[in-house]
Parts: C-alpha cells; structure tokens; sequence
C-alpha cells in the first residue's frame, strides 16, 4: 500500500474517532440538557398553580445548579411570603367587630369573618373558603341581592 495513502487513511481515522467522540458527548450534554428543562418546567408549573411546596429536585453542577439553587430559594421565600401575608390578613378580618366577606366575581369565597358567618346563620367552625356563596347562604333577600351582583 502507498505510504501517502497510508497516511490519509489514518489521518481521515482520526478525524472519524474525534469526530464519533464529539457526537457521543453533544447527544449526552443535550439529553441532560433537555431533562434538566423538563423537570424545570414541572417544577415552574407547580408553582404557577400555587403549589409552593414544591422543589428543583435535579442537581447539576455550574451555571444550571446556580439557577436550580436560586430557583428553589425564590419558591421558599415566596411561600414564606405569601404564608406571612395571608396570616396578617386573616388576624386582621377575624378580630374586626363587623362582618367581613369577600367574594371574587364566581362567587366563591375569598374571606370570611365569625361575624359575617353568624349573619349569615353559619357554623363558625366550619371553613367556607373556596365554597360558592349561594351554597351558604339561606336567607333568599340575600341571595337575591347577591345574584344582582355576581356574573
């Protein structure tokens, strides 16, 4: 065989093996890759739908473990937030001496105070939250003047 033939041959070999090298490493950094975005979505999900228990559980290293670190750091204090708020908003609606009920435009109740509940010939025990108004209510005047307002 011809020398110079030999020579390109192992030259073109050598390419070839860097070549398969390279491919084996894209197809595996992109197969974290994308696992990596997958789990990412799920988690970012979760949260949109306000389940703020949930955690980045993939640990990779660099600048993708930085944002998963700092991505579960936000989820926690955003919890502890909202946790914090909503408790400083019930104390508020519960120790004031008027009947307190908010409703969003459905008609389900948002907040609802011990006093608004016995107006409304309630269980004060009972937790009305995410229930539709016109379930609780039993005077019909009110639920007329209810109905008025609620699309």
């Amino acid at each position: 065989m011809n020398p110079n033939l030999q020579q390109v041959s192992s030259v073109y070999f050598f390419v070839m093996l860097i070549t398969l090298g390279l491919a084996i490493l894209l197809i595996r950094y992109t197969v974290t890759l994308r696992r990596y975005l997958k789990e990412f979505t799920r988690v970012s999900k979760k949260v949109s739908n306000k389940e703020f228990h949930t955690r980045f559980n993939t640990y990779v290293k660099g600048e993708l473990g930085e944002l998963s670190k700092n991505f579960n750091y936000m989820i926690q204090i955003m919890d502890s937030t909202i946790e914090y708020k909503h408790l400083q908003l019930t104390s508020i609606v519960k120790s004031v001496s008027h009947g307190i009920l908010a409703i969003d435009i459905k008609g389900k109740i948002l907040l609802i105070n011990d006093i608004a509940k016995e107006m409304l010939k309630c269980d004060i025990e009972t937790n009305l939250e995410g229930i539709n108004f016109k379930f609780v209510v039993g005077d019909k005047k009110i639920l007329e003047t209810f109905q008025k307002y609620v699309g």
